[in-house]
């Protein structure tokens, strides 16, 4: 029998390949940080044997979640400052305060209290966007996450304080150290067109296209930015195409003010897309047209946006409230179902930002990114079996980022039986409160300038 780092077992293993195959009882091998083998589970047994043995106890066993669009480090911030309109939110109080305390060391103490929060709930790989991306980027690889890290680029100094030929310079330093890097995945970032001029903007498209990187943006979040290109440029598509954007790979975040022909040309090249329905109902952004993206063929992916304007990083709760958000809009119960919502947090995000080729599903061959959901408990049971989709549907409308017990990051375990196996849960938290009672004095002596 041919020796096995780890194998997973007694499993309804959920592949999300092409034809959506589903094994139950399944198992599941691993050698390194790939699969090597998936499929029945008295054929796998027959042929692998590991030291490493994990007992799915016929829970389900599926690709790890793909967040698509979040802030990692601003998870010192959730809860911060609630129920403002998105200008106000950001102008009043998050540039502010993150001018104050977005320093190198709370950055990373933010990344790892995000990376905690997203392991336990199933995520194997995000999308984020931020400044210090150097700390971003260790951090996710102490911990043993995957991540496309950016330099973000705006057309001022920023929180870091870096002058804009210097962004471009660091730029070129960390694509440079961290291209094929298993765990980190470097882009570039231009983190809205409101905060960007045309050059910074077109320098940004010169290096994607340079570095055969990806560059992600906020795009069209809200009605006020929409109009402010549709007066401009004619139209959102207007404005990507002056700026001359599809030549390159592009995940934009939000996208919630789009037109039809916005959508057709988003399919036409490619473009990925990061929906992001609590952050946008929770700002009153609006809701993104997402079903009609689905319809045309777009790349869409689902994010959680950041802490400090979700208050959360559960994709268990995005994945439902994508769904019901996307009945809502059509006003028909049969809009995205959770067969196309589970596709969307596993391998349509992963080819939201362009590595559908090494995670995503649960195929021999791509990387071992692998969860365990509990599914054996008060608020997932009965099952029912008359449906063979019946199992998607369970899970985006009854389990909980709660029910992961175990997950695995290219080939190596982070969580086991719920518990953290890369971080030091206890002693973070007390850090992240110590920070917070600093924060809080900040935020007081704010709010009395304003008055």
């Amino acid at each position: 029998m041919k020796k096995a780092d780890t194998l997973l077992k007694n499993a309804i293993l959920i592949t999300m390949n092409s034809e959506y195959k589903v094994f139950e009882p399944g198992a599941l091998a691993i050698i390194g940080n790939k699969i090597e083998a998936v499929g029945e589970e008295a054929e796998i047994l027959s042929k692998y044997e590991s030291e490493e043995i994990i007992d799915c106890k016929k829970n389900i066993l599926m690709p790890g979640l793909v967040n698509a669009h979040t802030h990692l480090p601003m998870a010192i911030y959730r809860g911060l400052i609630n129920d403002l309109r998105l200008d106000e939110w950001l102008n009043d109080y998050i540039f502010p305060i993150e001018g104050e305390f977005s320093k190198p060391e709370s950055v990373r103490l933010g990344t790892e209290l995000a990376c905690a929060e997203l392991i336990k709930s199933g995520v194997t790989c995000c999308c984020d966007m931020y400044y210090y991306e150097n700390e971003v980027a260790e951090t996710l690889i102490k911990v043993g996450m995957k991540g496309l890290c950016c330099r973000l680029i705006t057309c001022f100094p920023g929180v870091d304080n870096v002058a804009v030929d210097d962004k471009f310079n660091r730029a070129k330093t960390f694509v440079e150290k961290y291209k094929g890097h298993p765990l980190i995945t470097p882009t570039i970032a231009p983190h809205a067109p409101y905060t960007n001029s045309e050059e910074t903007i077109k320098r940004s498209l010169e290096f994607a296209k340079k570095y055969d990187i990806v560059l992600n943006m906020h795009l069209a979040e809200t009605a006020n930015e929409a109009q402010d290109l549709i007066k401009n440029y004619g139209s959102v598509n207007g404005y990507l195409e002056k700026l001359g954007f599809y030549d390159c790979k592009l995940n934009f975040a939000h996208c919630v003010h789009l037109s039809n022909d916005d959508i057709k040309s988003f399919a036409k090249h490619s473009v990925g897309v990061a929906h992001n329905p609590e952050s946008n109902m929770k700002l009153s952004s609006g809701a993104a047209p997402i079903t009609a993206m689905v319809e045309a063929g777009v790349n869409v992916g689902i994010g959680t946006d950041g802490n400090s304007s979700n208050n959360d990083l559960d994709m268990f709760s995005e994945m439902r409230s994508a769904s019901f958000l996307a009945k809502i809009q059509a006003n028909s119960p049969v809009a995205l179902t959770a067969k196309e919502i589970i596709y969307i947090a596993t391998l349509g995000g992963a080819k939201s930002i362009f590595l559908d080729d090494q995670i995503g599903s649960l195929e021999v061959g791509k990387r071992a990114d692998i969860i365990v959901v509990d599914i054996n408990t008060l608020h997932n049971l009965p099952r029912f079996k008359h449906n063979d989709d019946g199992i998607y549907g369970q899970l985006v409308y009854a389990a909980k980022s709660t029910d992961v017990t175990h997950l695995i990051c290219d080939g190596k375990i982070l969580m086991k039986d719920k518990q953290l196996q890369t971080i030091d849960e206890k002693p973070l938290l007390q850090r992240v409160q110590e920070n917070a009672y600093k924060i809080d004095k900040f935020v007081l002596e704010l709010k009395s300038k304003k008055k």
